[in-house]
């Protein structure tokens, strides 16, 4: 898989997640097949994995589509269906941000930590009270290099620390002071 840039068409990933999330206390193991999807890039669909990784897995959800406008890239629902948590992943638009606002009790903004679009974002983000957690590129292009079809992560989140380790190595990221989600 290495060196994939963008899909002509879907890709299937079979993954197997051993979750340890220190900070809730929740420790998970969930077998998921996922997809990168026509027209996604690579580094939108690892942070949305890791975005993933972050929630209760049992009650997650994994939007399965890049063209419906109105839902988000991952998120969990109460049991009427309205959204509690909207995340969004990778550069979305103000106009996609403000639609989440209006749908979703709290939306989350996963994202590189490094780049242009967040420094111009900083200020909206503040205004519309969008939780930011910003991942390391590094980090993101180490896991990007170990890609196969077949996932088996470890992943351990405590404190503000992000690992992920496989039979190829072991990725090891820091976290916003308030990467927290409270879900």
């Amino acid at each position: 898989m290495r060196g994939i840039i963008m899909a002509n068409k879907q890709i299937v990933f079979k993954a197997h997640l051993d979750v340890s999330d220190m900070n809730h206390h929740r420790y998970e193991h969930k077998d998921v097949t996922i997809s990168l999807l026509p027209k996604e890039d690579i580094e939108h669909f690892l942070l949305k994995l890791i975005g993933y990784c972050l929630l209760p897995l049992e009650s997650a959800f994994w939007s399965k589509t890049n063209d419906q406008p109105i839902h988000p890239d991952l998120g969990l629902q109460d049991e009427i269906g309205d959204y509690t948590l909207w995340i969004e992943v990778g550069f979305p638009s103000q106009k996609r941000l403000d639609k989440a606002c209006q749908l979703a009790k709290k939306v989350v903004l996963i994202t590189l930590k490094e780049s242009e679009w967040l420094d111009n974002m900083k200020s909206y983000l503040r205004k519309r009270a969008i939780k930011v957690i910003a991942i390391d590129i590094k980090f993101l292009n180490q896991l990007q290099i170990d890609i196969s079809k077949r996932l088996d992560w470890s992943v351990i989140i405590e404190h503000n620390k992000l690992t992920i380790s496989n039979d190829l190595g072991y990725y090891e990221t820091s976290l916003p002071q308030d990467c927290d989600i409270v879900y």
